[in-house]
């Protein structure tokens, strides 16, 4: 229908046939449906919004954790047909979720609207696979209904085996190593980390009392060029990390007070907020001794 200042807008027409003194009359009433329109549009919006999304979204009854809605990405991940998923509940597709659990959940949600874990989504074949959920509280009108977004993790939990797996492998072959490994890290580049041929090599008791120092404790007050070891030390760190790694010579010294020639690789490991540095430690004294007789 057409306003009268000429602005359009749509309209739900009623037309019946009324008899009156035999003649018969057509009456017809209108009635504005912009708002209805409006509403059945922004839905159409939501539902290609929900359909696109890359995570599987479920609209849940609070309460009897019916399923009121799910996306695409929700019946291709679960292998079901989305009026299947709209007969069932959550607990029909996370086995995880028994009543402890779920309890838990419950009283996250309960004290800050939200809720963000990990847990076990079974398909329709009875397959299951890793998901991260994030559940959220939303109120319309007089309801409140839970929103629900899971992730597959799968991937994410397979690069974390993987590292486990690699992180293992090297704590193995940094703790047999029969080469003296330590980690230092920033910003105090204390020690964090030693081998026992470490422990052996500058004389200490344990990992802690090792972790405890910095490389200027384990060294002479200055270096043969005659610089201090505790201004020298962080020019080494500096360009280890800068270049990625360093090697030289050093004077080291036990802790006993002995002192000892070195040589010393400095290795930048990891990036951004995880980066450390490994040293590897090798007493040359012999050698030095050797090259000085010779």
């Amino acid at each position: 229908a057409r306003h009268r200042n000429g602005q359009e807008f749509p309209v739900e027409l009623s037309v019946s046939a009324l008899k009156l003194k035999e003649r018969w009359h057509a009456v017809g009433t209108l009635r504005d449906i912009s708002a209805r329109k409006q509403a059945d549009a922004e839905l159409r919006l939501f539902r290609t919004l929900l359909d696109n999304s890359n995570d599987a979204v479920e609209v849940i009854e609070a309460g009897t954790l019916r399923f009121l809605d799910v996306n695409e990405k929700e019946c291709r991940d679960l292998g079901y047909s989305r009026e299947e998923l709209l007969s069932m509940s959550v607990p029909d597709i996370d086995p995880a979720l028994g009543s402890a659990s779920m309890k838990i959940v419950d009283e996250q949600i309960q004290k800050s609207g939200a809720a963000l874990f990990e847990s076990l989504h079974r398909r329709k074949d009875g397959s299951t696979f890793p998901v991260e959920i994030s559940l959220k509280l939303v109120e319309i009108g007089e309801k409140t209904y839970v929103l629900s977004i899971a992730r597959d993790i799968t991937e994410r939990k397979r690069a974390e085996e993987r590292l486990r797996a690699i992180e293992e492998k090297y704590r193995l072959l940094f703790e047999s190593s029969h080469v003296a490994l330590m980690l230092l890290a920033p910003p105090s580049w204390k020690f964090t980390g030693a081998n026992q041929a470490t422990l052996q090599l500058f004389g200490a008791s344990s990992v802690a009392e090792f972790t405890a120092l910095g490389p200027w404790d384990i060294s002479p007050e200055r270096q043969p060029d005659g610089r201090l070891s505790n201004e020298k030390a962080p020019d080494m760190i500096a360009i280890a990390m800068r270049e990625g790694s360093y090697f030289f010579e050093w004077e080291h010294q036990r802790l006993d007070g002995q002192p000892f020639d070195a040589d010393v690789l400095l290795t930048r490991v990891g990036s951004g907020e995880d980066v450390f540095l490994q040293a590897t430690v090798r007493d040359i004294s012999e050698r030095k001794r050797a090259e000085e007789r010779l």
